[in-house]
């Protein structure tokens, strides 16, 4: 199964000269440039720069071109209740956008650590998000399993990132949950705007580029200014159990990135 993982659009945003949707309109076509049939295509967060009917409608457009399943995940920038409409997911009352789904040889489970109405940069797992991460993975206890969410739960040792982390209480509590499950095989995640590869409770977690611009490695850095890398994207090639091979591809054609 081939699972194609794009992160960070912020379709819509504006912070440097080069717009969000050009890049992400670059990066669907190197995607189906690719040799290999695309199975499903998750968007791990921050769709839209301000959450908008038009914003996600163009996002949409755009990811309908790999005529492929979505899997859509909240991202910090993201409104709940329009990227559900947007979408095709049921209305929830502005809960947690926490779901499942089976992708053949493994299962994907999505949970929700924005937190409406507080930082809108930081995450957080509320319990009701927690609570219903373990009862999904009990129910399914023999059935190897990709968890994504936006924040990943990390502390980088940048400032600059970890300011807008998930919450301390909130690591602490998913690693206790992941510690009885170990179906989880991989944890994929976005936020950073640059691929990072990492180990969280024994399992491999992996950070992806940004489809609009990348922030730099600086570990001494008290603020984010992008740099002029181009955007990219995950392939992850999945076997049967959840074992996982990922690549990280950069988008080398049809985009130039301006970093002012």
């Amino acid at each position: 199964m081939v699972l194609v993982q794009l992160a960070d659009l912020h379709i819509g945003a504006g912070w440097v000269a080069t717009d969000p949707l050009r890049t992400l309109a670059a990066t669907i076509d190197s995607v189906r440039r690719l040799d290999v049939a695309v199975d499903g295509v998750l968007a791990l967060g921050d769709l839209a720069e301000h959450g908008s009917d038009e914003e996600y409608a163009r996002t949409r457009a755009e990811l309908e071109r790999l005529e492929a399943p979505l899997y859509v995940v909240m991202g910090n920038r993201d409104d709940r209740e329009v990227l559900r409409r947007q979408f095709g997911l049921e209305p929830s009352d502005g809960a947690p956008l926490d779901y499942a789904t089976d992708l053949g040889p493994a299962r994907l489970v999505v949970i929700d650590t924005t937190v409406p109405g507080e930082d809108e940069d930081a995450g957080k797992l509320d319990p009701v998000s927690l609570d219903w991460l373990k009862r999904e993975l009990a129910d399914h206890p023999e059935q190897g399993t990709l968890l994504a969410m936006h924040h990943p739960p990390l502390l980088t040792g940048s400032p600059a990132w970890d300011r807008y982390a998930l919450s301390e209480t909130s690591r602490t509590g998913l690693a206790e949950v992941l510690e009885r499950h170990p179906q989880v095989t991989q944890i994929l995640s976005a936020h950073l705007h640059r691929p990072v590869l990492t180990q969280f409770a024994s399992r491999p977690l992996l950070i992806g580029p940004s489809t609009y611009l990348q922030f730099p490695i600086g570990m001494q850095a008290s603020r984010l200014d992008p740099t002029d890398e181009p955007p990219g994207f995950v392939v992850h090639f999945i076997a049967p159990g959840g074992g996982t091979i990922s690549y990280f591809q950069t988008v080398t054609s049809g985009v130039t990135c301006d970093s002012v």
